[in-house]
């Protein structure tokens, strides 16, 4: 198992996004400072990639740590580019439960930032402070092509029927496989 004794600390670059722009780049997430009383780390998921979905290419960036006592830290972005309109959420890690055996992980927590544009992912469910969560599966490294990691997009209260991050987390539903990555690469660690 890896040790990290770093804690996790959101940077978040406002920027205006153009068709040139990397959208990912524009968030960094960066390990700071000792996790003083947080217990010993129980899982981890960190990488970003882009996955191609029905209504555009996604982009991701995940940095997230478990520990022992349940706690979870950390932060995830996506940013989606849509015909109607741009998917953009920053959210802070609040839960985190990881299948190291399978490579799989279901993050969860709170939206940070809602920066999107197209209408219906500006709604009362999808403000600061609501519910976000999403899945990976880490199936490889070094985005193994032959392999290629997987992400869902973002889930918010009513997704799969779930109302708060914490009870998508303790179920671990995996009802379907999430969409390959065409780049990048994610990591689920123990």
């Amino acid at each position: 198992m890896r040790r990290f004794t770093s804690a996790i600390a959101a940077v978040v670059a406002v920027t205006t996004l153009g068709c040139s722009h990397d959208p990912v780049s524009a968030v960094r997430l960066v390990p700071e400072g000792p996790m003083a009383g947080l217990g010993a780390l129980n899982g981890s998921v960190t990488g970003r990639g882009r996955a191609n979905l029905s209504v555009g290419p996604m982009d991701i960036e995940v940095m997230a740590k478990q520990h022992d006592d349940g706690t979870a830290k950390g932060t995830f972005r996506h940013f989606i580019v849509t015909s109607t309109g741009t998917i953009d959420f920053t959210s802070e890690v609040t839960c985190l439960a990881v299948d190291a055996a399978l490579g799989r992980a279901w993050l969860g927590g709170k939206v940070l930032t809602n920066n999107s544009t197209r209408p219906d992912f500006i709604t009362s469910i999808t403000e600061p402070g609501d519910e976000i969560w999403f899945r990976l599966a880490d199936l490889g490294e070094g985005g193994n092509a032959s392999a290629p990691d997987r992400s869902t997009g973002p889930g918010f209260e009513g997704s799969l029927g779930f109302i708060t991050s914490a009870e998508y987390c303790a179920a671990r539903v995996w009802p379907n496989e999430p969409v390959l990555l065409v780049s990048g690469n994610l990591q689920v660690h123990d």
